[in-house]
């Protein structure tokens, strides 16, 4: 009977933390609707969806730091942006009473840095020989851990037209923020050991053939009689690339996703939907 009171007691207080941070960092309406007309894969979902949404992009927005690099201003507009297209990934993945638990999965870092676009990155590596390069490379996202997160904001921007290219930036690197969670950039975020198998079996599964559909489609075209792939060819270069990038077309491109990676949808609606969680 005490521990059934004290959990009311806790859950009461808990509740009435999070409506102070709501409260606190408030998306006023207007600017909630023009982000909304600006994300339709956002937009489209119900309306008890949307206000779960719009709560935890308030936490985020509460417990992240937004900077601009070289220059760039940041307004509410564009964090708002970040926020609601950040929070998609975790909209489910928590019971609805505990935001406070979906939030969790970013606590690993503050700091938002957004650039007004691409950054070119310097970059040193070793090929198969040993031998040492140097280069850059082109970068719309950046996740290092513990922070800070790197965004192009024209990527950000133009999320909703992008969509139909299976691509979001901001999903891609929060998705990369999930699966270091445990310490691992292995394509699998933390999850119960006794699953944690069967999900790395399917997705290195799914990722050899999708290598395989990417280099027939290279080098035959739709002679091959295979559709065009879904997936940007990023996701080849490694399990956890591919994880991210699989991750940008189960949220924006949902039924193309469900069609062309049937057991990556299974695999994904099991984490992303709470469904692993509970057990």
């Amino acid at each position: 009977m005490l521990s059934t009171w004290w959990q009311s007691l806790q859950s009461k207080r808990r509740a009435s933390r999070l409506a102070r941070v709501v409260r606190r960092r408030p998306i006023h309406d207007a600017l909630w609707t023009q982000t909304l007309e600006a994300l339709p894969f956002a937009s489209q979902r119900s309306p008890s969806e949307l206000a779960r949404l719009r709560e935890l992009a308030s936490l985020f927005l509460d417990s992240k730091e937004f900077s601009g690099a070289q220059g760039f201003a940041v307004r509410d507009e564009h964090a708002v942006m970040v926020a609601v297209q950040a929070c998609l990934p975790i909209l489910h993945i928590a019971p609805p009473e505990r935001p406070d638990l979906a939030m969790q999965w970013y606590d690993g870092f503050v700091g938002i840095v957004l650039h007004a676009g691409e950054v070119r990155a310097r970059r040193q590596w070793l090929d198969d020989d040993g031998i040492e390069h140097n280069g850059t490379e082109r970068l719309t996202g950046e996740m290092l851990e513990g922070g800070p997160l790197m965004l192009s904001w024209a990527d950000v921007q133009t999320a909703g037209q992008t969509a139909s290219q299976a691509y979001n930036v901001v999903i891609h690197e929060f998705a990369h923020v999930m699966d270091v969670r445990d310490g691992v950039a292995d394509g699998c975020p933390p999850m119960p050991r006794e699953v944690r198998q069967q999900w790395l079996g399917v997705l290195r599964s799914e990722y050899e053939a999708f290598v395989e559909h990417l280099d027939a489609w290279d080098r035959f075209g739709a002679a091959t009689g295979l559709p065009e792939p879904l997936l940007d060819g990023y996701a080849t270069t490694s399990h956890d690339e591919f994880f991210a990038v699989a991750a940008e077309a189960y949220f924006v491109q949902p039924q193309a996703f469900a069609l062309r990676h049937p057991a990556l949808q299974r695999l994904f609606d099991g984490f992303f939907l709470h469904q692993l969680h509970q057990r």
